[in-house]
């Protein structure tokens, strides 16, 4: 969603605000996953060594983009929630509304990465994640699971990716 379908009502800040903490808990959850799937999962040994390689270099990614969103998000909210709810145009003699813009103007780039990283790059990796731990688990038992597991999300992947432009 981008700030051109701001729902009609809704201040700017507030919608900004918003998108912060969706992407600031979607990033929480799925670097957490990352974290305890690369600490959980049991390679037996006789997996392709590609299939290791590519697991943690995505595990890699994953918790990356997630942190960094999660970062921006934490840094950012404590100031937005303040400048929407505790200012009172009173004790400034800047008007709360240009400090409000201001603030928009100096953080949207910062807002719009930590979206970008969680809904689009942060989502991808994940769904990935979820085929690559397929493989390494079901490599050695069957690899009609695989085959099958790949074949749902990958759909998926691809209609995300046409949701998110």
């Amino acid at each position: 969603m981008t700030e051109s379908v701001i729902p009609q009502g809704v201040p700017h800040l507030q919608f900004l605000t918003s998108k912060l903490k969706n992407s600031a808990t979607t990033s929480a959850l799925f670097a957490g996953f990352a974290m305890i799937a690369l600490v959980e999962v049991d390679i037996k040994g006789g997996e392709p060594q590609l299939l290791t390689i590519i697991f943690a270099t995505l595990t890699s990614l994953l918790i990356f983009f997630h942190l960094i969103a999660l970062l921006i998000s934490t840094c950012l909210i404590p100031t937005a929630e303040g400048l929407e709810s505790f200012i009172q145009p009173e004790h400034f003699s800047i008007p709360t509304n240009s400090m409000k813009e201001t603030f928009i103007k100096l953080t949207r780039s910062y807002i719009n990465t930590a979206w970008l990283f969680t809904t689009v790059l942060g989502t991808f990796f994940f769904m990935a994640e979820i085929i690559v731990l397929a493989w390494l688990k079901f490599y050695l038992v069957s690899l009609a699971a695989c085959y099958a597991i790949t074949a749902i999300i990958v759909p998926m992947m691809t209609f995300g990716r046409g949701q998110a432009s």
